[in-house]
């Protein structure tokens, strides 16, 4: 299921952020977590504001994150589908990619 609802008990989807019983799991998450870093080779960024699953906006805190961790902008490469879901975005996401990384070989 892609139902947030289904896949979580109503406790966890209404106390997450608080209740002492789920701090593990946020504690594991956290750890989990990967930080922007300070890159030096180009990265590519593609997400589509209208993504249902992944929340667009960790694209946009992640371009955020690298260039204030001393990424050169120039560096970053983010593309942005306008309104398509997650599973719609795949195909232009893939001939983006390619051509990314064609772009690059090309150098």
């Amino acid at each position: 299921t892609e139902s947030i609802p289904e896949l979580f008990t109503p406790e966890i989807i209404a106390d997450f952020a608080t209740a002492a019983e789920f701090a593990p799991l946020r504690n594991e998450l956290t750890e989990a977590s990967v930080s922007p870093w300070k890159i030096t080779t180009p990265i590519l960024l593609a997400h589509s504001n209208g993504d249902e699953s992944v929340h667009y906006a960790q694209s946009v805190q992640m371009r955020e994150g690298l260039i204030t961790a001393g990424t050169s902008e120039g560096l970053i490469t983010f593309l942005s589908f306008d309104d398509l879901l997650h599973n719609e975005a795949i195909l232009p996401w893939g001939i983006a990619t390619i051509n990314w990384f064609n772009s690059i070989i090309s150098k």
